[in-house]
Parts: C-alpha cells; structure tokens; sequence
C-alpha cells in the first residue's frame, strides 16, 4: 500500500485592486409554480399563461429524483434561482419522496418550506411567497388514483396551518377567480424587476482590497467544517433511525472527509477570487459565507446563475484584452462548483466547470479544473482532452509544470508510462530551475518520478531521488509532518523491495508513528503504515510481532471503506498468509 503522489497547485498571481465592476441582473422575473399535479393539472397551465402574460418566467418541476436529501438540494436549487413562489394548495397530499422525511412532507409542501425559508433570509422585496388555498367546491381535475386517509390528513393539516397562520392567503372560487388575481399581480411584477434592476446597486461599495482585508478566512473554514459536520450528523441520525446498514454509515463518513477535504480549495477560490478586479457578485458571496454561511451563499449564487452565464456570454465575445475580466466574470461559478464539492454533489460541480471551460476555453485554471474533476471521477479520456489542452495554454514556469505533471500523472493511471517519464522529468526540470533545488515542489517532482521508476523496476534510479524528496521535505516542514511520513513510508517500501529490510524497517516505524500522531489511530494511512510493517515483519519470520498488526489493519480498513471493499479483501488475504 504505497502512499499516491501528491499534487501542486495553482495559484493565481494577485494584481492592484481596480474599480468595482457593474453587475448584469436579469430583467425578467423567475416565478416558481408549486401544485400538484394529481388534482390541480388544469390550474398549472392557467397559472403559467398568466404569468407569462404579465412578463413572468414561469418555472416548475414535474421529476423528482427519489432520495430526499437530493430532492431537497435540488428543489433548493431551482426555487432560489427564482424571485417568487405561487402555491395552489388543493385536497391532495400528492407524490413524496422516500425514504420518507420526518415530518412527514409532500414534494409540494417541501416546495412551499423552502420558499418560506428564502423569503425569509431574502427579504419579503426579494423573495415573495403568493399562496392560493382552493376551496372544497372548486373545479379540480379527475384524481388519477385515490389518495388513503393518512395522506388526506396530513394535507387537511398543512391547509389548516395556512389558514390559521400569520401569511396571507387567498381563496378562489374558480379558474377565472384564481387567473383574474394572478393577473392583478402586474404591479408586483414591475416592482420586482425594479427590485432585480437595482440589485446591483445593493452589493458592497469597499474595494476589494477592503474585502481581502476583512476576510476572515479561518472564520470561514471553521464555517463550512461546521455545516459539514451538521449535515453528517443529519444523515447519520435519518440513516439509523431508518435501520440502514453499518455500510451506509461508512458511506456517509467517507463522503463527509471528501467534503472536509475541498474546505481550503474554496478558501483558495475566495482569495484568488477576490485578486485583482473581482466581480461584485463573488464579493457580495464571498461576505454571505463568512456572515450567513453555505446555503444562504449558494441561494445568492444560484440566483445570479443565469445571469452570470449570459454576463459571459457577452464577455466571451471581446477581444483577448477582455479574457481577466471574463475569468472574474465565471469566478462565482467557479466558487459554485467548490462549494457543490463539499458536498459530494459530484456531477453538479462537473456541470457547472464544464460550463466555465465552455465559456472561457482559453483559461488555464478552468481546464485544469475540469480535467481534475473528470480523472477524478474516473473519466479518462476526457479528462486526458483537457490535460493536453492546457498544455498548449499554459504562459508561465509554473503552470508548464503543472500541466506536465498533471498529464503525466493520467498517463500513469492508464498505464502508459514509457510516455509519462519524459513529461515528469520535464517537469522536474522547469521546478527546481524556477524554486531552486530544494523547494517542497521539486520534492513533489522528484517523488512522482521515482514512484514511478520504482513501477517500472528502476529501482537504484529511484532510490536517490526518493533521498532527496525527503531531505527537502525534512528541511521544509520539519521531521513530524505528514509529508515527511509519506517519503519516508515510500523510500521504505522502495529499500523492501532490494531486500534491506534491515534499512527499511526504522523508516516504516517512523511513519507510523508520524500518521498515527497526525491523524489518529484508526486513519487508513495509519493502515497503510502497519500493512507495510506487517510484511516485513513477515518476511523476518517474526511473525507473532506481524499479526496483532495485520489484524489491526483489517479493523480499520474494514471501518474506513466497508466490509466489502477491495482493500479489506487485500488485508484478509495478508491476514491468512500469516497464519
């Protein structure tokens, strides 16, 4: 179990602040249609002609993904993206997601709390809530089945919350009555594109300068670790609570630590961001994170989605003097898709940088991004489209290097290493002449290199360069650190591999004893660290001093990746060999 290279990143050079740009906003009202459609089919289509009628942008949602916690971000998604929110509240309960939420809640209704929610951290100038609660006697369609009586009731309750509650409401008669109102609503709709029109003048007036300056970027991190951790331990209670398998918890953990782990790419996203003339909508976003948190920042930017694209749109049609601009322009895109990252919302941050490659197809950092994203979900080729993309788009040392590297890399997972070799010496080379010969990056150079001397069986080619990556990174960030345990564990497996076991065993201890200090005893690096002692143990017969550590690495890998995963298979054969 060798320990995976690490990787650079880039960061973007930070220029003198500019004057704030002027945002676009859409002009054209987003009003969100909530009804069922079981009974209400006929009042959706005469709602939606009537807002169009009064220069709305009527929009709904007919399909449902099945899981709740997906329905909910999806919903959230789509209704934020709007200004309003029409709800029609008939007799029938409807379709519900599953497994069932607690309360219990219909696809509606859940459309109806999330409006609230937004009018409510909006601002009723902002986002408005318009409810309709249909009588008994009006005209409904034809059910297509009959609902049962606990379905009944729970409708008949969130219809008497509505009338007994403090919102308005209004109660037609008819479809003429209800098309009548919805027309009358014409004035509310100029306000509101007034209200759309004079957003822009409601973003922060400090310079970005001012915003850097205040930004608290631990506040932050401390922000996002907390909603994280809150959303884990929603789930978790809901995945018990419904008798799910020890396996679901594992998921649920494994998801959370890949979300814990894209914290400081966002806080990266928000300084660099913030570099130079940064746009005002990644300005106002970056201030909701740190005052309001995740969700209240992507209602914000799910709201100006539309019209940062069609603001790209436009940008995109300038000359290449405009391509900043247009890069600051994607920016709150680009934030977007880290904070759908933390989530584990895996494709909808795929959508989102394929976007902001789409529109800027030209910018290095967007390309690397995308490309990154689709190794990582196992996307190959395209992901190798990307990666050579950038090569030709890369305008400085550091960036050469990292498109080298990155290419390299895919190459290697494909198995094609004769053609990696070249590109990661390269990249060696542009490193240590750019930072000098023992910076941190051309430790990362040199370690990439020798693991993969070390696979094609080069090994006393390996061996020196592996030498030096840890001499470089003892210098830089002290003998205890995580890298440190990373070079050693690699120049260790490399030394068990000529059959120094003598050599190799003092540095396998030492990085155990580095991860187990750094990330706890029961981290899959610290699994790692034991499985490679355990064999060396082994193979100096000593094998009573091997098994407690081997069954200690069944243990954690069983609790890390579930009893089914391919590792735990690896660790129980590892396991019978020693007995």
């Amino acid at each position: 179990m060798t320990k995976h290279p690490r990787y650079a990143k880039v960061r973007q050079p930070s220029a003198q602040p500019k004057p704030l740009a002027e945002a676009t906003m859409p002009t054209r009202p987003n009003v969100f249609i909530s009804a069922t459609s079981g009974d209400l089919r006929t009042v959706r289509g005469i709602v939606k002609d009537a807002l169009l009628t009064i220069g709305c942008h009527p929009v709904e949602q007919t399909n449902f993904p099945p899981d709740y916690r997906t329905v909910h971000d999806m919903l959230y998604g789509k209704i934020s993206a709007c200004q309003a929110l029409v709800h029609i509240v008939g007799l029938r309960y409807g379709a519900e997601p599953q497994p069932l939420h607690n309360p219990r809640r219909s696809y509606t209704q859940l459309e109806y709390d999330i409006a609230r929610d937004l009018q409510r951290k909006r601002g009723d100038k902002r986002f408005r809530v318009y409810v309709f609660v249909c009588a008994e006697g009006f005209p409904y369609d034809d059910e297509p089945d009959e609902e049962d009586a606990e379905k009944r009731e729970l409708q008949q309750q969130h219809r008497r919350t509505l009338l007994q509650g403090d919102f308005l409401y209004e109660t037609p008669a008819d479809y003429q009555a209800l098309k009548e109102r919805i027309l009358t609503l014409r004035e509310e709709v100029i306000h509101l594109h007034e209200q759309l029109d004079d957003l822009k003048n409601e973003l922060p007036s400090q310079t970005a300068a001012a915003v850097v300056q205040a930004l608290d970027a631990e506040a932050i991190a401390n922000r996002l670790r907390t909603e994280i951790n809150s959303r884990f331990e929603r789930d978790a209670a809901l995945a018990r609570e419904q008798q799910q398998n020890w396996q679901a918890l594992r998921a649920l953990e494994r998801n959370r630590d890949m979300a814990l782990a894209r914290v400081d790419d966002v806080i990266t996203t928000i300084k660099d961001g913030l570099a130079g003339n940064p746009d005002p909508i990644f300005i106002e976003a970056s201030r909701i994170i740190e005052k309001e948190g995740s969700d209240a920042a992507l209602a914000y930017l799910e709201s100006h989605q539309l019209g940062v694209l069609a603001k790209a749109d436009t940008a995109a049609l300038q000359a290449q003097a405009a391509e900043d601009k247009l890069h600051k322009t994607l920016s709150p895109l680009v934030l977007q898709a880290d904070l759908y990252e933390t989530r584990q919302q895996w494709e909808a941050a795929l959508t989102l940088l394929r976007q902001v490659a789409d529109k800027a197809p030209l910018w290095f950092e967007a390309r690397n991004r995308l490309g990154r994203m689709l190794k990582k979900l196992a996307r190959y080729p395209e992901a190798e489209t990307e990666y050579k993309a950038i090569q030709v788009l890369a305008q400085n040392d550091a960036e050469k290097a990292i498109a080298l590297n990155n290419l390299a890399q895919l190459l290697q997972a494909t198995n094609r290493l004769s053609e990696a070799e070249p590109l990661m010496r390269r990249a060696w080379s542009i490193d240590e002449a750019s930072y000098g010969k023992e910076h941190p990056n051309v430790a990362i150079r040199l370690n990439n290199l020798a693991l993969l001397l070390k696979a094609t069986n080069r090994l006393s080619e390996a061996e020196p360069l592996m030498r030096r990556a840890l001499a470089i990174d003892e210098a830089s960030y002290g003998k205890d650190h995580p890298n440190v345990a990373t070079a050693l564990n690699n120049l260790a497996t490399l030394l068990y591999s000529t059959n120094r076991l003598s050599e190799a065993e003092p540095l396998m201890r030492r990085a155990w004893s580095i991860d187990e200090a750094s990330f706890g005893k029961e981290h899959p690096d610290v699994a790692r660290d034991l499985n490679n002692l355990a064999a060396l143990l082994q193979a100096t017969n000593r094998l009573s001093e091997a098994e407690p550590l081997m069954r200690r690495v069944v243990g954690i890998v069983e609790i890390s990746y579930g009893k089914e995963h391919p590792k735990v298979a690896i660790a129980l054969n590892n396991l019978t060999q020693l007995l």
